[in-house]
């Protein structure tokens, strides 16, 4: 689900807390001075975030499917204290590793994985959306960096994310992204705002049945794989690897909240 090493000495302790102890220094003076905690690491990885022509990318369904699944994953390598604003109430966290909606990998206090230089493509291939609920699939699959991690297994997956709203307002999308291949300055990573707002995280989970549009787009991007149009059947020769790449430019960005009149 996302590339990264794992972690053996904190699996299935998504219920554990962490204490950070204070630390501070004595002065001549008799005073102290509290050292600050260091921001967490730049995860060094991408989201390349494309949808089915029926679907508008920028929408306040798609928007809150986006986020669920780029904390989810801020989460696997940070926890859910310092993954998205909001993302802890959202998903109800921390998560039960027996709840069958919702992977214990999303919802754990203490990182889980070691992230690795990729970049994550994601597909939302089918959505259904309104003020009350969102049901969308997601169709996956990583481009590792550097070849020595391109020996891990190539994992086209596909993930079923749910969400609804306890709240009186959907709220309204953030800013666009206009530009696919350039950074924007003021983007942010995580955004500064609750993108969530009153939404709340029912399912997130890769147990869901294939959709024919995932084979349909994976075989649009690597078109030597064996694929049967009527059937749409999609098969991966053994051995075979996403190629190489460097890490792509962020899209869409978080640029920004909804712009207020």
């Amino acid at each position: 689900m996302w590339c990264g090493t794992m972690d053996k000495r904190v699996l299935r302790v998504a219920a554990l807390s962490v204490v950070a102890l204070s630390v501070s220094c004595g002065t001549t003076g008799g005073g102290s001075t509290a050292v600050e905690p260091a921001p967490p690491t730049p995860i060094p990885h991408s989201y390349r975030w494309s949808v089915d022509p029926s679907v508008d990318l920028f929408s306040r369904g798609a928007e809150l499917v986006r986020a669920t699944y780029e904390a989810g994953g801020m989460a696997f390598f940070r926890g859910i204290d310092n993954s998205f604003p909001g993302y802890r109430e959202a998903i109800g966290g921390p998560v039960d590793h027996l709840d069958p909606d919702i992977m214990d990998s999303v919802g754990s206090v203490v990182p889980i994985g070691k992230p690795l230089p990729t970049t994550n493509f994601r597909h939302i291939a089918t959505i259904s959306s309104n003020d009350r609920s969102v049901m969308a699939t997601v169709c996956t699959y990583e481009a590792y960096a550097n070849e020595e991690d391109n020996g891990l297994t190539t994992r086209f997956g596909r993930t079923r994310i749910e969400l609804e709203n306890v709240g009186t307002s959907a709220g309204a999308p953030g800013i666009p992204d206009a530009d696919p291949d350039r950074e924007n300055p003021a983007a942010h990573d995580p955004p500064d705002w609750n993108v969530f707002g009153s939404w709340k995280i029912r399912v997130f989970n890769t147990d869901t049945p294939e959709p024919v549009e995932c084979n349909r787009w994976w075989h649009s991007l690597f078109p030597a794989l064996p694929f049967d149009s009527e059937t749409d059947r999609l098969d991966l020769p053994h051995g075979f690897h996403v190629p190489t790449q460097p890490v792509a430019i962020q899209y869409p960005e978080w640029i920004g909240p909804a712009r207020t009149e």
